[in-house]
């Protein structure tokens, strides 16, 4: 097929026609991604659900040893400050860092409370008390919110209402199932002999159940193995022991006990997720002497996400919200709110408590507790708790977080020209676009100043070839008809460098390390690169006539297509 710039017009309408169909629904891709990942939060039925991860932010060895850290510390207290600089480990500052700062979003984006007149207390006792932020003089007082935070192995979350609005107590609790060395006391004593260390925080039922009870697990092949299957098996509490399982199909199976145990770990962390999520939700934390007693029953743990690796964000996994909360009064009077009425020897179901708990990635599992405490009328409706207790928004630190609060800190509420709320690189799409029309304008200009005259009111055909051809200098006919080729390879080239750009961000925006560092696929050096790189082959174009030099401009033309081909590469690093 030959091409010649006698049937460009043509030619180029159905490409753009294409162009702009393919740019529209990458968009429409991208856009769907993005909020259904990041930005849209489900309907919660005023129940605020926020993650937010801490693992690879604030690099250093001391919280102090980044900018952008230093910077977030002086958002908060001077008391919390202290106590955050004080920590060892930088893990422990980031996460307690991440907390001070989602609470502190949570008052001033539910109250419009300014950030610096924020201040918070705590109910009961003033050590161990539930945290709760406080009006400012001359109301003083708690205000009308309910949050609760919790933090582990980097991640932090936080569970929070208004209350004028969903007038409940909630508590969050995060446990990460191989953070800590287990094993070796496994090892060493038996699974039995491990939750019996716990004696003092689970009921005897609750004791039995863990140690003699196991969720179904799969083998290495996919077969699960069911609590049937096992059977006596079951009472196993070892590792290392070869356990012969019948399926039910008669096959005999050789099953290696450590995927028993780890499926008992695993519910050990579910029933330990519950019960901190539920004591944190009363509110009393380590005063509560009646944590033996307040029993769940039908537990167990949601099937795990997947795990984050090097380039993606682990997913959710399982979402279970079926457990029972149950109390038995050991002590006349003594257990939390609901209970009253209950005599020494009572059990209860606790009708007016509900707990979910959901998997995230591998290892982690969130668990929130509910409990409404009287019912509302909003909007001619009544106020209930949400369907899902667990439908958590994982924030972005500088866009949801630290952009926020430098406004609200600073008084200001005026962001839009902010260069962290700005997306220039999305920008340079439409400037790419004004670029590509340069040489096109050139070519005008040119045959004006020679006298031809381009009829305006049929300009495509007034600046066909054939209609040029011979009414100018050969010369300049000639770089006419360069100055068009430039400005069609420019708009030939628009797919590649668009889909680039919204790849990139699409990455950026989706995956757990673009999210932590903003920039994690380069993109304003792409865009920096490839402007430089397009103007100097636009350039080259127009002003090179010789074959030799013409070469110039093909080596210009690889180089910003290899640019593309490289973002892309890097934005497929990220999505994995």
């Amino acid at each position: 097929m030959t091409c010649s710039l006698s049937n460009y017009p043509c030619y180029f309408s159905e490409r753009a026609n294409a162009l702009l169909y393919f740019l529209l629904r990458t968009l429409s891709l991208g856009y769907d991604m993005m909020t259904n990942t990041l930005d849209a939060e489900p309907a919660s039925g005023g129940l605020t659900c926020w993650l937010l991860d801490t693992r690879s932010l604030w690099p250093g060895v001391k919280i102090t040893d980044s900018a952008s850290a230093r910077e977030a510390l002086s958002l908060i207290s001077q008391e919390e400050r202290e106590l955050i600089t004080r920590k060892y480990h930088i893990a422990d500052a980031r996460m307690s860092l991440g907390s001070a700062l989602l609470k502190r979003l949570f008052v001033h984006k539910t109250l419009g409370i300014p950030w610096k007149d924020i201040q918070f207390g705590r109910k009961r006792d003033p050590k161990h008390g539930k945290p709760v932020a406080l009006l400012a003089l001359p109301q003083h007082g708690p205000a009308p919110l309910e949050f609760n935070i919790s933090h582990q192995a980097g991640l932090v979350a936080l569970v929070g209402c208004k209350t004028d609005e969903l007038d409940a107590e909630v508590g969050v609790d995060i446990v990460c199932v191989n953070e800590r060395n287990d094993y070796r006391v496994v090892d060493e004593e038996g699974f039995d002999g491990w939750v019996d260390i716990y004696s003092d925080i689970f009921s005897p039922e609750e004791t039995f159940d863990l140690k003699y009870n196991a969720d179904s697990f799969p083998l290495l092949d996919g077969t699960m193995i069911t609590q049937d299957m096992l059977g006596r098996h079951d009472r196993c509490c070892r590792r290392n022991q070869h356990l012969t399982i019948t399926l039910p199909n008669g096959e005999k199976r050789e099953v290696d006990s450590d995927l028993l145990i780890d499926a008992k770990l695993r519910r050990f962390y579910t029933f330990w997720c519950y019960k901190e999520a539920y004591i944190k939700l009363d509110g009393e934390a380590l005063l509560a002497q009646w944590i033996p007693s307040l029993e769940f029953k039908h537990v167990h743990a949601p099937r795990p996400g997947t795990p984050a690796r090097c380039s993606t964000h682990g997913s959710w996994g399982e979402r279970i919200s079926d457990a029972e909360v149950w109390f038995s009064m050991k002590e006349d009077g003594k257990g939390p709110a609901g209970v009253q009425g209950m005599t020494k020897g009572d059990s209860r179901k606790l009708d007016d408590t509900r707990v979910e708990i959901q998997a995230f990635e591998e290892d982690f599992m969130i668990g929130v507790a509910a409990r409404e405490r009287k019912d509302i009328v909003v909007q001619g409706h009544k106020s209930k708790l949400p369907d899902v207790l667990t439908s958590f928004k994982g924030l972005h630190l500088e866009e949801d977080v630290m952009g926020v609060a430098r406004d609200a800190a600073s008084g200001s509420f005026i962001s839009t020209m902010s260069p962290t709320s700005l997306n220039y690189p999305l920008l340079a799409i439409p400037a790419y676009h004004f670029l590509s029309l340069i040489p096109h304008a050139y070519a005008g200009i040119l045959l004006g100043s020679h006298g031809y005259k381009v009829n305006n009111a049929n300009p495509k055909a007034s600046l066909s070839p054939a209609n040029v051809k011979g009414k100018v200098p050969d010369e300049v006919f000639q770089k006419y008809q360069r100055a068009e080729s430039a400005h069609a390879n420019s708009l030939e080239q628009m797919p590649l460098f668009a889909t680039a750009i919204l790849a990139s961000i699409i990455a950026e925006r989706t995956t757990a390390k673009g999210i932590r560092m903003g920039n994690a696929t380069g993109l304003m050096t792409f865009v920096s690169a490839w402007f430089a790189v397009r103007s100097l082959y636009v350039v080259s174009y127009v002003q090179i006539a010789d074959r030799p030099k013409s070469f110039i401009r093909s080596g210009l033309w690889a180089t910003g297509t290899a640019l593309a081909f490289y973002q892309f590469y890097k934005a497929a690093a990220l999505l994995g």
